[in-house]
């Protein structure tokens, strides 16, 4: 019983070393269960703000996913008409690269994970009308979307849902495995509807 009581004065952070300050038996255990009293508060506020950062969480995607369920579905249609020999648009030439180069170094997904939705936003809102329309687009482009300022906001949001999508938290060793997962193409025929989807992966779709 005399070393469970000392063993329980060391874990009250206020009382100390039982070598060096004497309680009684009485004091120990009166400090005691008002000690644990008190981590149950702790532990009972804890769960509060988990809950309702939880909620807050819920109704921030709700919201974001009511908004993008409002844009239009393949952007601007002028940028999308520029197509590669095999009929890719610039999203699509995009994701075949970062897969590719993703296969040789997952790292290069985490990179893109960050930035690659620039490639979203200027296929949105570049035209190529006209030379003339191109260069003014572009020049807003830039000046809107790549200010510091916006950059910061971006690689934050980004940063924030790499950590919610991948185990980097958790578990860094398998951030390797999971960024070729998320870019290897599915087991289907060529040229198929899966695909053609699969070519741009969950972490470049335009849904920002």
């Amino acid at each position: 019983i005399k070393q469970m009581l000392e063993q329980l004065q060391s874990n009250i952070p206020h009382i100390g070393d039982p070598h060096e300050e004497k309680v009684s038996h009485a004091g120990l255990l009166l400090e005691g269960s008002d000690y644990i009293r008190s981590l149950m508060r702790e532990n009972n506020t804890l769960e509060e703000n988990i809950e309702a950062m939880k909620a807050k969480i819920e109704n921030l995607n709700k919201e974001i996913e009511d908004a993008q369920e409002k844009l239009p579905e393949h952007g601007s249609q002028s940028i999308h008409k520029i197509l590669s020999t095999k009929g890719k648009s610039i999203p699509d030439m995009f994701a075949d690269h970062v897969r590719q180069r993703t296969q040789k170094d997952w790292r290069y997904w985490v990179f893109t994970s960050i930035m690659g939705h620039f490639v979203h936003t200027f296929a949105q809102e570049v035209s190529n009308i006209s030379p003339r329309e191109m260069e003014r687009t572009s020049l807003e482009w830039l000046q809107e979307r790549m200010s510091l300022q916006q950059l910061r906001k971006d690689a934050f949001r980004k940063l924030a849902k790499l950590c919610s999508k991948t185990s980097i938290m958790e578990d860094p060793t398998r951030l390797p495995e999971e960024a070729r997962g998320f870019v290897a193409l599915p087991t289907s025929d060529p040229g198929t509807k899966e695909e053609t989807e699969e070519l741009d992966p969950p972490a470049f779709r335009n849904k920002y």
